[in-house]
């Protein structure tokens, strides 16, 4: 059986509301991202010295 009441704008108008919350749930969790990616590349201390297997530690550089 189909609906009887397949009248595109009042879709449209009924849906409004959850749409746009939705979208600023999505843009908050891309902001979100965004700052933790930053926080995540700024708190870096650069690249490490790792010790090669079977190397000496006690090596100057």
């Amino acid at each position: 059986m189909s609906s009887n009441n397949t009248d595109p704008n009042d879709k449209n108008e009924r849906h409004r509301a959850p749409l746009f919350g939705m979208a600023g749930v999505v843009g908050f969790v891309a902001i979100l991202f965004v700052l933790f990616m930053v926080y995540l590349f700024t708190r870096s201390e650069g690249p490490t010295r790792i010790a090669p297997v079977g190397g000496d530690a006690t090596q100057s550089e």
